[in-house]
């Protein structure tokens, strides 16, 4: 609806928009215009992967221009963070909120995991399930903490079956080889939002401080017994904190 705000939801690394979908629910239901967009080479986007995160940003801003998205808040998931990040310094956007979840800034990864990802993908896709979600997390609903993990882990390996076997170690090297702009964050004023969560192996909760510190009007938030997959694993806890965020309630 054009007289509705718009929320735009970016997703992490070898992942889609499905990680995003209890959030985008709740948003659509209570009065926002909701865009979680498939980056190229995942999910129901076709291309080749992009190998930078501004290659990324400048995709997702060709986006928000083609759509007609006006002045949104941007919501973005480890990758999606960087992506989002460095949405929020191009004055074109617009961008009037900035949340971001399981993020670090910069975001290096290992020699290792990332030789890993060309050497042994399936490997890394399930070390990486591994270390993004708390086993010892409590959860309500029909769901087990196993079983979550394990969805996690197929939407990897449906994404290297069926977009690229590339897509990745290219997102794992973008997220490594990016370099953020600190003058350029310190220059970004509207409100922005950290959530971490406190049981996070992939981006820590130490490292979720610093990023927060690169912005002047910040907030951290941090989720007690979350890992890195916080949509999904604290799907109840995220939504509602969110919806607060969205409706000026924090």
């Amino acid at each position: 609806m054009p007289d509705q705000p718009w929320i735009l939801l970016l997703h992490g690394a070898q992942n889609d928009h499905s990680v995003w979908e209890m959030q985008a629910k709740t948003m659509a239901q209570t009065g926002w215009n909701v865009v979680s967009p498939d980056l190229p080479c995942h999910g129901q986007s076709e291309g080749q992967p992009l190998v930078t995160i501004n290659a990324m940003a400048d995709w997702v801003a060709s986006l928000i221009t083609e759509l007609g998205i006006i002045n949104p808040v941007i919501a973005g998931h480890s990758m999606g963070s960087l992506i989002a990040a460095e949405l929020a310094t191009k004055s074109q956007i617009g961008c009037k909120q900035l949340i971001l979840l399981g993020t670090s800034l910069p975001m290096p990864v290992s020699d290792q995991l990332l030789a890993m990802t060309k050497e042994n993908p399936a490997e890394a896709m399930r070390l990486i399930c591994k270390w993004s979600h708390n086993p010892g997390k409590t959860l309500c609903g029909p769901h087990s903490a196993m079983d979550i993990a394990s969805a996690s882990q197929r939407l990897m390996e449906r994404i290297h079956q069926e977009n690229s076997a590339l897509t990745l170690f290219s997102d794992m090297n973008a997220c490594n080889t990016y370099q953020p702009d600190l003058k350029a964050l310190q220059d970004i004023l509207i409100p922005v939002h950290v959530i971490a969560g406190e049981a996070d192996k992939m981006t820590p909760l130490a490292a979720t401080r610093k990023a927060a510190d690169c912005f002047p009007n910040c907030q951290l938030h941090s989720i007690p017994s979350a890992g890195h997959a916080l949509m999904t694993e604290s799907s109840e806890e995220i939504t509602d904190l969110m919806f607060s965020i969205l409706n000026h309630s924090l």
